[in-house]
């Protein structure tokens, strides 16, 4: 009887093995579920060479609580410095967050400034090429946030109304 039965089963998992889905639609089923949390989301990016997957991602971030993707800001900032590939994928949401919110805009230049090697201010030392290349990401970022490009419209409305209404109270 166990004969038969490991004879049975061994031909059921060979039938089933043909029919599991592939290993994209796993990873698809688990980047659209409930479980699938900022941290993951974090391993991924880094785990992951595909740039469909890590596109995915990148868009995928922006369905998270803010809170949760400014909890994990100095990871995804490291990754976007060392990280071309992830770079791209990030770059979106950066620039998103930054016309949206000038808190998100100042963290992110402030981490940028903390995790860019700035070799200009080193004594002798010259980066590498690809060093140089791979930092200029970070710094092209932090310039643009910088020169207010990406500054949130409804900050300069706030201030408009807030000016207004001081000059009404005084009046």
């Amino acid at each position: 009887s166990s004969s038969s039965s490991s004879s049975s089963l061994s031909s059921y998992s060979a039938s089933s093995a043909c029919d599991l889905p592939s290993k994209e639609s796993w990873l698809l089923r688990l980047f659209e579920s409930r479980l699938f949390e900022m941290s993951l989301a974090i391993t991924y990016l880094f785990k992951s060479k595909e740039p469909g997957v890590l596109s995915y991602i990148g868009n995928r971030i922006f369905s998270f609580d803010e809170s949760q993707v400014e909890f994990y800001l100095p990871q995804l900032v490291s990754l976007y410095i060392n990280h071309n590939e992830i770079a791209d994928a990030l770059h979106p949401y950066f620039i998103n967050r930054c016309r949206e919110c000038v808190n998100f805009s100042l963290q992110l230049v402030w981490l940028l400034n903390a995790f860019s090697n700035d070799f200009s201010s080193t004594s002798a030392a010259v980066p590498k090429p690809s060093v140089a290349r791979k930092k200029s990401l970070g710094y092209k970022l932090k310039n643009l946030i910088l020169s207010e490009e990406l500054k949130p419209k409804q900050v300069c409305k706030l201030k408009n109304n807030l000016n207004q209404n001081l000059k009404t109270n005084e009046i």
